[in-house]
Order: structure tokens, then C-alpha cells, then sequence
């Protein structure tokens, strides 16, 4: 059975000697020691580590079975999803997480690169129920590395981790540590050291840095929404988010960029699959419930039925052509451009970037002003995407801005809510107009209830325009 849970650790290196403090002050403990024997499978050369994805067999342990671990998610530095399999006595990957990492594998082979042996002494800090809320892994690692050599290498480290929602244990926890002489890893992980993969530390601008960690943050939702989406899980949104951050990115801050056009097209063709599924999804949602507020003598014929059958029709085929669009060479190659990464050439400086951020939210101050006096629903649909480039741009910015970015980045946030509801509703007005005027000459149907449905789209939409007008 697969579980998905996300993890919060943190990982130090210590010196010789280092003895572990007491941790009694901060909270009940008590000590195990396991054994631990993991192997781990990747393409030869390493593409799932490149992506920040593992996946491994590991023995010995409570939490023993297949793990396929993803990277942190967007706006989290340490939670990490990881899917689980029991083992199932076999030394290869289930077909099920082979099929999860098919596209991050670009379909090749996965071998085992390493195999790690850990004795580990655990701590184990309890809430005054008893239960566990972190653990505290002095490990001590024996690791061998298969490619075109055989290496052995041994170290220790220390490994933090939450097992509740105490994110304020990890810093107290982090803290004490420090001041016993641990240092926080500059390796991400045991695989990355035996492997000999260390982070790579580039010199960088500030403003390059900022923009460089926004794209990583994209791109690790990217990959995490891929395994998530093979599996029939619900990732669409996020993913879809994520895809129009890294384009809203590639568009305002387009100076830091060498050629990105065929990325930029690749993203947002992506980008289109993902939000057919989508809409269909909010509208199915939005009829839905606007028909179920309607009093049962106002709905007349088979309104219910005709909405379902159309919408889920609707939904099967974005779908269906979401998954194609994921096997395709187009899709494998928007991989690789994103796994080789977009490098930030002319290492704009801070200023730079404000200046960036601050020209996007000022378009979309201008364009919203335009759309309301126009009045048109292209204008205000333009206005909302114009929105979501200002809090993207200001996000990214965020380090850069200081306090103030809060507020600006919730402004364009209500701007975007507002303008994609009176979106919604213009969307759901057409879908029901084309419905109500097949059921007006179908025999045995009426559009009578779906005359009231778009009456109260129509309304639902101008709402959403008054709202728009509070915010100039």
C-alpha cells in the first residue's frame, strides 16, 4: 500500500570526538540503536539524484520497505514527500515506482549505484503524552559506490527529524547542536556523499541568487507533481502553479536570460494540458454546486444529468491528453532543458530586480485600472494574468524588498482571486449557454434552469467586478 507522508530533517556533519549533548532540557528522551542497510537505485548517471529524487530499499528499520523520496516542496526548505511500498521480497524496484520515475529517468534503466550501511544511536524526544515529536540519528556510515569503480567510504554525521508539527523544535534543536561544534551538512544527503555529488556553490550576484532559488523551487514542484501525476494522484494545481511561476519568471526578468524561447513555449504548452484538466475540474465543481442551490422546482428536465455527462466527458479527455502529453519527446525534452537548469547569465543586481518586480506590479496596477474603465472580459482576464506576473515577480523579490513584500504580495493575491472569480463565472456563462440552447430544442428537455444558472453566473461576475473596483 502507498503512503505519502512529508518529512522535516536536517542533516550536520560533526567533528572528531563530537559528543552528542543532553537533550534532556528540551524534552523527555530516550536512546535506541538500529541497524541500518539501504540500497539505492538511479540511471547511471545519476539523473534521479539530479532532480533531488531518491528512491531506495531499506532494511532494518520500522520504517524498513521501498521509499521514493521527492524534493522539498515550494516555499518549504526542509518538507519532503516520500511514497512508500512494503518489500516485497524482490531486489528490484516495484514496476509501480519504476512507472513513478519514468519520466525523471527519461525512461532508461535503474541499476544500484550504492549501498549504504548505517549503525545508528537514536534519540528520541517525547511531548508529555509520550509521544514521539523528533528523533535525533548519530550515524555512523559505511557506504560503497557501484559504476565504473567499486568505492568505499566511511563518515559520520548527525540527522534531525520531526516526526510532528514542532517546526519550532528543529531550530531549538539545531541551535544546541551547533553549540556542541555540529555543522549543518553541505551535503544534501548520505547518497550524494558516497556518490561524491556535493552541492555545487556558484558565484552569484545577489539578484542572480534570488532569481536562481525561485526557479529551483518551480522546478522541484515540477518534479514532484510529475511522480505525483503517474501515480493518479492529485497534483494538477500545484504543478500548474509552478509552471506559471517559472514562465511569469522567464517573462519579467527576461534581461538575466540567454535564449529561452523554445523553454518558454515547452512551459507553456505543459502549462495548457495541465489547465484543460483544471477548468474542467473548478467548473465541474462550480456548476455542480450552483445547480444544488437551486430550489428543486426551478430545475427542470434532466439538468443534472446532461451537466454530468457533458462535464465528466469533458474531464476524461483532458485526462487522457494530459497523459499523452506527458510520454511525448516534447515533454521529455521540456525535462531535460529543466533538469540542465536556465542559467542566469548577466548576474543582475538587487536594484535590478526590484526594478524588475516593481515594473511588473506597476503593469499590472495600469492594466487593471484599463480593464475597469473598458469594461471587456478579455481586458479584465488580461488584468488577472497581469496580477499573478506582480505577486510572482514580488515573491521572487521577497529577499530583496524586506518587510514590505508581505502586503504587496497579498494585494496581488486578492487582485488575482477577484479577477479569476469574475473568470470562473464568464467561463461557466458560455458552458451553460451553449447547454441550455441544445436543451431548448432537444425534446423532452428545457432550458428554462439553465437560463437561471447563467443569470446567476452573470451576477456572480459582476460581484467580482465591484470587488475589483475596491482594490485600484
Amino acid at each position: 500500500m502507498t503512503s505519502t507522508a512529508t518529512e522535516r530533517e536536517r542533516k550536520f556533519d560533526v567533528p572528531e570526538g563530537f559528543v552528542v549533548p543532553d537533550l534532556e532540557e528540551i524534552g523527555p528522551s530516550g536512546l535506541a540503536t538500529v541497524e541500518l542497510v539501504s540500497t539505492y537505485f538511479d540511471t547511471d548517471d545519476h539523473a534521479l539524484l539530479g532532480w533531488g529524487v531518491t528512491l531506495r530499499r531499506r532494511e532494518g528499520a520500522t520504517d524498513e520497505g521501498w521509499q521514493l523520496t521527492l524534493p522539498p516542496a515550494a516555499g518549504r526548505s526542509t518538507g519532503r514527500y516520500e511514497v512508500t511500498l512494503p518489500l516485497d521480497g524482490g531486489a528490484d524496484p516495484p514496476e509501480r515506482l519504476v512507472a513513478a520515475v519514468s519520466g525523471l529517468s527519461f525512461g532508461r534503466p535503474l541499476l544500484p549505484v550504492a549501498t549504504i550501511r548505517t549503525t545508528r544511536s537514536l534519540t528520541r524526544l517525547r511531548a508529555d503524552d509520550g509521544s514521539v515529536v523528533a528523533e535525533v540519528a548519530d550515524d555512523y556510515v559505511h557506504a560503497t559506490s557501484y559504476g565504473t569503480e567499486v568505492t568505499i567510504t566511511t563518515w559520520r554525521e548527525l540527522e534531525v527529524e520531526l516526526t510532528s508539527d514542532h517546526d519550532e523544535l528543529l531550530a531549538v534543536l539545531t541551535r544546541v547542536l551547533r553549540k556542541a561544534g555540529a555543522r549543518q551538512s553541505s551535503v544534501p544527503s548520505k547518497l550524494a556523499r558516497a556518490l561524491g555529488d556535493s552541492v555545487r556553490s556558484e558565484k552569484r550576484s545577489e539578484g542572480a541568487e534570488a532569481i536562481s532559488v525561485y526557479l529551483c523551487a518551480q522546478v522541484r514542484a515540477i518534479v514532484t507533481g510529475d511522480v505525483l501525476l503517474r501515480q493518479g494522484e492529485s497534483a494538477i494545481h500545484d504543478t500548474r502553479v509552478a509552471v506559471r511561476r517559472y514562465r511569469s519568471t522567464l517573462r519579467t526578468f527576461g534581461p538575466a536570460f540567454g535564449d529561452v524561447q523554445e523553454l518558454d513555449d515547452d512551459l507553456a504548452w505543459f502549462g495548457q494540458s495541465l489547465g484543460d484538466v483544471r477548468d474542467h475540474d473548478v467548473l465541474n465543481e462550480r456548476l455542480t454546486a450552483a445547480l444544488a442551490e437551486l430550489p428543486g422546482e426551478l430545475v427542470l428536465g434532466p439538468v443534472a444529468a446532461d451537466l454530468r455527462e457533458t462535464l465528466t466527458s469533458r474531464q476524461l479527455k483532458a485526462r487522457e491528453a494530459l497523459r499523452v502529453a506527458m510520454d511525448s519527446d516534447r515533454y521529455r525534452r521540456l525535462l531535460a532543458a529543466l533538469h540542465a537548469g536556465t542559467e542566469v547569465s548577466s548576474q543582475p543586481s538587487p536594484k535590478q530586480v526590484r526594478n524588475a518586480a516593481r515594473k511588473a506590479r506597476r503593469k499590472a496596477a495600469n492594466r487593471l485600472r484599463t480593464a475597469l474603465s473598458v469594461g471587456e472580459n478579455s481586458s479584465l482576464h488580461r488584468a488577472r494574468k497581469a496580477a499573478k506576473r506582480g505577486r510572482y515577480a514580488t515573491e521572487l523579490a521577497r529577499p530583496l524588498l524586506g518587510s514590505s513584500a508581505g502586503k504587496k504580495i497579498k494585494r496581488f493575491k486578492r487582485a488575482q482571486d477577484v479577477l479569476g472569480e469574475h473568470h470562473d463565472s464568464v467561463v461557466a456563462a458560455e458552458v451553460l449557454h451553449r447547454l441550455g440552447t441544445r436543451a431548448g430544442t432537444t425534446p423532452g428537455q428545457n432550458g428554462f434552469t439553465y437560463g437561471l444558472l447563467v443569470a446567476r453566473q452573470w451576477h456572480a461576475g459582476a460581484q467580482a467586478v465591484a470587488k475589483a473596483h475596491k482594490l485600484r
